[in-house]
């Protein structure tokens, strides 16, 4: 017999005494029965409000006290996901016969499985059906609820709900988890991202396991056998890159089998097909895509069976229009590898032809990081690595996709008259600009490479969020035409800095590092210890030990941008413009000295220093090659203007040197010309800027 009392009586005695008391102790406080407050005593009103809130409060804390003696151990985590009949209890499964739904934003779960999930006793649940009232009882605890009724009625105390219990097919009871789980002492709360109920000990709420961590979704397209795009709960589309099974490839040039895989695909889910997604390690791919696991129906356990008639990453490989992702000890990973074997034993799709191999990559998009040594990580990453040469400008990079892309520096390869990619093994390949971002500093170069060819790729990336200051990096790069160099150092900070040196606001933030780069690192990865690439080196400082690099990030989203065109041209000029403007405003002092400085030795010098660094300049300038020509015919109006600038600063030197060669006319001629050249500079470059900024 449980020693606590009635509750309700206990709590009747309780308001009782606690009102006689606070009563009395009001009363007394302004000096006896009076009708009137004395002068400075409390108002009535005041005290009648004192009474109140004190009595409430009382009631409040003996209520809490009563229900924390009452309740009991409520130690369990339990999860409910909405349309699944498979839930969870302490990271076991378990299965009901009605799963939760969603109605007028509300949660229902059967109560009968939820009581099981709780810990109470098929003895501690009662049904009677001539009432249509449910009576759980664990403990000290009692709960009674009554389909269609509001009221749900806790050890003898009505509790009013938002809500009323229904009847669902195979004839459960449901209702909202909160109202059932909180009166036994359990702490609720949503994950909206699964759609799942969430249940444990208070402050102890349990994640979402695996077997459930699925999200439903709509096929909205086929990009490729092994790359869908679907709808999530609330609009949002994704691109998804099944995990483990690589296809071939429609584009750019259609592969063997390509189409029948496809097809295979599009037969399997049609558009606005309903699919369940579950999410890969890691986030986005190296081209933004999420990886993932596509199951055609929920999973129950995620055993062999399922995997192997429900999975379309499976069914990919068993019936051959995929090949197994190279590497990665990965969940379903010994199935999958099952079922190749047993696709190529049998000879179907892809494995009727030796002529057919797959690609093969230095690295996958699947599985938990795991560290690696540093020749591991060399040995991953360095077949990937490219050195970027220009007529201008020499650079490192990578590739990003199989058929030829290549990331690096935007400042390594803008106005370059050509493009040269040099792979690991020696081999050149021209190359042109595809993508660019000049505020980031990144560039994605096309190879022009046979069709056939594949290249190794850094596939696996970790964006900013995910990276620490105090991550172990490696920073590879050709610097100072050093090839295949390797450094090693530290994440140090996270700062916002200009990678275009002022030209782009605002400043964004980069991973600052001190594994030690040079003239000629730039474009080159920085690589954490687990193969991951973490940004682009961009950045140096001269005489310090430490260097910038942009994150991944800029990356992802540089591949949603659309190809090289005439307004990239503009901003790539612009950028650059704005280094030859900087550079022009450190020899103008120069000039101003030695237009002031008397005929002699001085001025002699200071011209030579200026001309010295126009010429650099008009050099520099001379060498960018825009693609359009409008661009094109910019940067020769700006050559023309140096040039301009350069003529009739090369005739004062020459009159500094020999004072009779002084002529005016000459010295007007040279510099209304520079004038000229000038102002049809500006001219032109405010046509350009109008159309295009």
């Amino acid at each position: 017999m449980s020693l606590l009392p009635n509750r309700t009586d206990s709590i009747c005695r309780i308001m009782m005494i606690s009102y006689n008391c606070l009563y009395t102790g009001a009363v007394r406080a302004v000096g006896g029965a009076q009708s009137r407050p004395p002068r400075g005593g409390i108002p009535m009103l005041r005290v009648r409000r004192t009474v109140l809130m004190a009595l409430v409060m009382a009631i409040l804390l003996i209520s809490t006290d009563v229900v924390a003696l009452s309740a009991p151990a409520a130690q369990r985590q339990v999860v409910f996901v909405v349309d699944c009949l498979t839930y969870v209890v302490d990271g076991a499964p378990a299965r009901a016969d009605a799963a939760p739904f969603i109605r007028d934003g509300r949660t229902f779960v059967p109560v009968r499985f939820l009581a099981y999930a709780l810990g109470v006793s098929e003895e501690g649940i009662i049904w009677d059906a001539a009432t249509q009232t449910v009576t759980l009882t664990m403990g000290a605890v009692s709960v009674r609820l009554r389909t269609g009724s509001p009221f749900i009625v806790v050890s003898d105390v009505p509790r009013e709900m938002d809500v009323t219990p229904l009847i669902v097919p195979p004839g459960r009871v449901v209702l909202p988890a909160r109202f059932v789980a909180e009166a036994f002492g359990f702490e609720v709360g949503w994950d909206p991202s699964h759609r799942a109920v969430l249940i444990g000990p208070p402050g102890r709420l349990p994640g979402v396991p695996p077997m459930l961590a699925v999200t439903v979704a709509t096929v909205v397209e086929v990009v490729a056998a092994d790359t869908i795009r679907v709808a999530l709960v609330g609009g949002f589309v994704e691109t998804l890159r099944l995990i483990g099974a690589t296809a071939p490839r429609l584009s750019p040039h259609p592969e063997p089998f390509a189409a029948e895989a496809v097809a295979y695909v599009k037969d399997l889910l049609p558009i606005g097909a309903v699919v369940y997604v579950e999410f890969g390690w890691g986030g986005r791919d190296g081209v933004g895509h999420l990886p993932a696991y596509v199951w055609l129906g929920r999973p129950f356990d995620g055993g062999e069976p399922e995997v192997r008639g429900q999975m379309l990453n499976a069914l990919l490989l068993r019936d051959g229009h995929a090949w197994l992702a190279v590497g990665g000890d990965v969940p379903y990973a010994p199935v999958l590898a099952s079922l190749e074997r047993e696709a190529r034993a049998a000879a179907r799709g892809v494995w009727q032809s030796a002529a057919v191999t797959p690609v093969v990559t230095t690295s996958t998009n699947i599985g938990p990081p795991v560290p690696l040594s540093v020749p591991e990580v060399i040995a991953l990453v360095q077949p990937a690595m490219v050195s970027v040469r220009t007529n201008r400008t020499r650079g490192s990079g990578f590739f990003v996709a199989s058929d030829g892309r290549v990331l690096t520096n935007a400042h390594v390869v803008r106005g370059g008259r050509y493009i040269s990619v040099i792979t690991f093994d020696g081999t050149s390949f021209p190359a042109s600009i595809l993508k660019i971002d000049n505020h980031t500093d990144l560039a994605i170069l096309a190879l022009n490479a046979p069709a056939h060819l594949r290249f190794p790729i850094i596939s696996h990336l970790r964006y900013l969020q995910d990276v620490r200051v105090g991550d172990d990096v490696l920073a590879f790069g050709d610097p100072l035409g050093l090839d295949r160099t390797v450094t090693r150092g530290m994440v140090g900070a996270m700062r916002e800095v200009s990678p275009s040196l002022g030209a782009w606001i605002p400043d964004l933030v980069s991973i600052q590092h001190d594994a030690a780069i040079a003239p000629g690192s730039s474009g080159g990865p920085v690589v954490n210890l687990y193969g991951e690439w973490i940004g682009v080196n961009t950045l140096g400082v001269p005489g310090e030990e430490f260097a910038f690099a942009m994150p991944a990030d800029h990356y992802y989203w540089l591949n949603q941008e659309g190809n090289y065109d005439l307004q990239d041209d503009w901003f790539s000029y612009y950028t650059e413009e704005y280094e030859w403007v900087d550079r022009w405003q450190t020899i103008v002092p120069i000039l101003s000295q030695a237009m002031r400085a008397p005929w002699g030795p001085a001025k002699v010098s200071l011209l030579r220093e200026a001309l010295a660094a126009l010429s650099w300049l008009r050099d520099d300038t001379a060498s960018y090659h825009p693609r359009y020509p409008e661009i094109q015919e910019l940067a020769r109006l700006y050559v023309r203007k140096l040039e301009a600038n350069m003529a009739y600063n090369t005739f004062i030197l020459t009159v500094a040197l020999d004072p009779p060669t002084w002529s005016q006319t000459i010295a007007d001629n040279l510099w209304a010309t520079h004038i000229a050249a000038r102002d049809s500079y500006y001219a032109a470059r405010r046509r350009i800027a109008d159309a295009l900024d």
